[in-house]
């Protein structure tokens, strides 16, 4: 084989090779997965229910960039609590700033959240009865 024809052999050969991993790219781009959103304004430790969620479908490698660790089913955060402010359009995240997974002890028997829960080992909430003028600037910790 003369040099001239092993150089157009290897030419198409990667030409070839080039075009078809353009192509398995662009193609991996139109993939879609299903992310968990708020679907309206979620207030911090509040108990998540099925209507205050919905699910989005976004492409593979937005999910993989910009929400990683992201919920994709709606049952994984139903009665989970809020850690934070959650706008609605906000993707949830399986992160504990974010929000706190069903956990015993989490929930009171009635459904309500037990603020205790969010209180370090060390803490201790008493109440403390202030005048106008002892809760002006909210300073008080």
């Amino acid at each position: 084989m003369s040099v001239s024809r092993l150089k157009v052999f290897w030419s198409l050969v990667l030409a070839a090779a080039l075009g078809y991993s353009v192509y398995a790219y662009l193609n991996r781009l139109g993939d879609r997965v299903t992310v968990v959103v708020a679907a309206r304004d979620i207030p911090a430790r509040a108990r998540i229910t099925a209507e205050m969620v919905g699910i989005a479908r976004v492409g593979r490698f937005d999910a993989e960039r910009l929400a990683a660790r992201a919920f994709r089913r709606v049952e994984e955060v139903v009665d989970a609590v809020a850690v934070q402010d959650i706008r609605r359009g906000e993707v949830l995240r399986d992160d504990p700033r974010w929000v706190v997974p069903r956990q015993p002890g989490l929930l009171a028997a009635d459904g309500a959240v037990r603020l205790s829960y969010f209180l370090p080992p060390e803490g201790r909430a008493e109440t403390v009865t202030l005048d106008a003028q002892g809760a002006v600037g909210r300073m008080l910790k």
